[in-house]
Parts: C-alpha cells; sequence; structure tokens
C-alpha cells in the first residue's frame, strides 16, 4: 500500500516539510493492521539527504538499525512525535544518572521536544 501525506501547514498538531526541517505528527501519517493496535512496531525514517542525519523523537532507537526507532504498541508510536533536519541541539543534561538532550523544535508554535536515552 502506498499513500501521499499533505505537510503544507505549520501547524502545532499537524505534519510539516519545509527545506530546513520536516516534523512529523505519527497519528496523521501511520495507519495500523485492523485488530493490532497493541502490537509492537518500528518505523525507518530517511531524512533529506541534505540535512544532518539528527531525529528528534521520544521512541527508542534500533541497535544496529540507523534512524530506526521502535514502540511498545501503535498507541505509543502514535504519541511520539518526530523531528528532523537543521536543528539546534542544546547542551544536555543527566537526572538520577539518565542523559537527556533537548532539541527546540524551529516552528515557536511547538514545544521543545525531550529524550532521553537510557
Amino acid at each position: 500500500m502506498t499513500y501521499d501525506i499533505r505537510a503544507t501547514r505549520n501547524f502545532v498538531a499537524g505534519n510539516y516539510l519545509h527545506k530546513s526541517h520536516g516534523y512529523i505528527s505519527p497519528a496523521g501519517v501511520f495507519l495500523h493492521p485492523e485488530g493490532q493496535l497493541k502490537h509492537p512496531v518500528s518505523v525507518t525514517l530517511k531524512p533529506y539527504s541534505k540535512w544532518p542525519q539528527l531525529i528528534a523523537t521520544g521512541l527508542d532507537s534500533v541497535a544496529g538499525q540507523p534512524q530506526t526507532f521502535s514502540a511498545l504498541d501503535y498507541d505509543f508510536l502514535y504519541d511520539s512525535s518526530m523531528l528532523m533536519g537543521k536543528l539546534e541541539q542544546l547542551p544536555s543534561f543527566e537526572v538520577r544518572k539518565i542523559p537527556h538532550y533537548v532539541i527546540p523544535n524551529p516552528n515557536p508554535l511547538r514545544t521543545v521536544i525531550l529524550k532521553s536515552w537510557r
């Protein structure tokens, strides 16, 4: 199955693609098989070749598979936005020995994406 996604409206709840960055709101992009909402899922992203390969998301990285992320189920996937492109990365910090990385969204309407890796 193939389908097109419209990503032209720079709005807090929508998908947006610009020459400098892309924002994915998964609930408006990814379909799930009927009756399998609670199944594990993985997603591989392919950022525009002229962008740095940094992807900000709350999903876990899949070891050994670049730009591939996993979610416990589709509900978790749908709650985990994805931001990529020419992004600023602020200094990292630790809380209880867990590193946190802060990457502000270039769109001032959206909040900062905070990701910690364990």
